[in-house]
């Protein structure tokens, strides 16, 4: 599907979008699909479930309350973008871009948040990555207040200044992780495990 059947569609109320294929092998390169939905367009409540997304651009697009579960979104950019109360349960994320997003509320469950994703200053604010799987991705000066990462495990991640605040941190595996700066305040820490470089 080109990115202009996709706006067209929404457009006309249509919101089930499920197992697309929106790559850039497909819209024609990074920026075509920022081209046709430029930042501030709203694709609210859309539902991309399953859908190929590697390579897209939606930064600084609403997708509040999207349903990306088990979307594929290697090498996309959702700089900026809002994407508060969103479902990424069992997306997969490599060298995916998120820094400045709002994922506020957003679900991250069971995601695989691999290599070279970046989470710089993005706020995480009451997210849920309960047993997420985090692989050297960035998530230097992100808000995670009141955000559950129970369960979840971490290698080689950078968490550097970001804030923890009343966050669940119950049971969490890390290894290798940079946490210089970080704020912990009101955290929920038992069972809280890491094995920090030296």
């Amino acid at each position: 599907m080109t990115a202009e059947e996709l706006l067209e569609r929404y457009a006309a109320g249509e919101r089930d979008f499920r197992k697309i294929k929106l790559s850039h092998t497909e819209v024609g390169g990074l920026d075509d699909l920022q081209r046709v939905l430029p930042e501030g367009i709203s694709l609210q409540n859309v539902d991309l479930s399953g859908a190929d997304l590697r390579g897209a651009n939606f930064s600084g697009i609403d997708l509040s309350g999207a349903n990306l579960q088990k979307a594929g979104c290697d090498d996309a950019r959702f700089n900026r973008a809002n994407l508060s109360g969103a479902n990424f349960t069992k997306a997969n994320f490599e060298n995916t871009g998120f820094s400045n997003a709002n994922l506020s509320g957003a679900n991250l469950t069971n995601a695989y948040i691999g290599p070279r994703c970046s989470f710089f200053q993005a706020d995480l604010s009451g997210a849920n990555l309960t047993e997420a799987e985090i692989v050297q991705a960035h998530f230097k000066e992100a808000n995670f207040t009141g955000a559950n990462l129970s369960g979840a495990d971490a290698t080689d991640a950078d968490f550097k200044k970001s804030n923890f605040t009343k966050a669940n941190l119950s049971d969490v595996a890390w290894e290798n992780i940079q946490i210089d700066g970080a704020i912990f305040q009101g955290t929920i820490l038992p069972n809280f495990t890491f094995e920090d470089e030296e």
